[in-house]
């Protein structure tokens, strides 16, 4: 018996993939706010973080942080000329606002042990929540390509 050759089973596969795919990049929350002087004057340019990215400001100072997960997160602003600010804030299932104000006469970076530790913390709660998502996307991805394998093999009509 030959194979006649089939793509449906593979291109349902992949289509699958990458609808779980954009699925799984699709969760998380914004942080939205506004990064302002001692004079409540916008800072334009500022630089929004958090383990998980970074933003700038627009005109008006206002920032949207994309992604943010469920759990405690560090979260720094900072702009050449400025000392930074930096919070803790916890995400709990919706978005949330977080506005900052920059004090003038930065020199240079500093972080102090609290703020330190929640930014580690940050960066390896986000990185255990990748590695868990792409650990389930290869999962899928096993079960997709046995689906497929199934589909072509048992086919009758692919043999003759």
């Amino acid at each position: 018996m030959a194979y006649r050759g089939g793509y449906s089973a593979a291109v349902l596969t992949l289509l699958i993939l990458i609808a779980l795919t954009g699925a799984a990049s699709a969760q998380g929350y914004n942080l939205t706010g506004h990064v302002l002087d001692t004079n409540s004057t916008a800072i334009q340019g500022a630089t929004v973080s958090w383990a998980g990215g970074n933003t700038l400001t627009a005109i008006d100072g206002s920032y949207t942080l994309t992604g943010i997960t469920n759990g405690s997160h560090a979260v720094m602003a900072g702009k050449s000329g400025f000392d930074p600010d930096s919070v803790s804030i916890t995400i709990s299932g919706a978005d949330s606002s977080q506005d900052f104000t920059l004090a003038s006469g930065w020199a240079g970076i500093s972080l102090s042990l609290g703020q330190a530790t929640a930014l580690f913390y940050s960066f390896v709660t986000s990185f255990a929540a990748f590695a868990q998502a792409a650990f389930w996307v290869g999962i899928v991805l096993v079960v997709c390509m046995i689906i497929g394998f199934a589909l072509n093999t048992l086919n009758p009509d692919r043999w003759h």
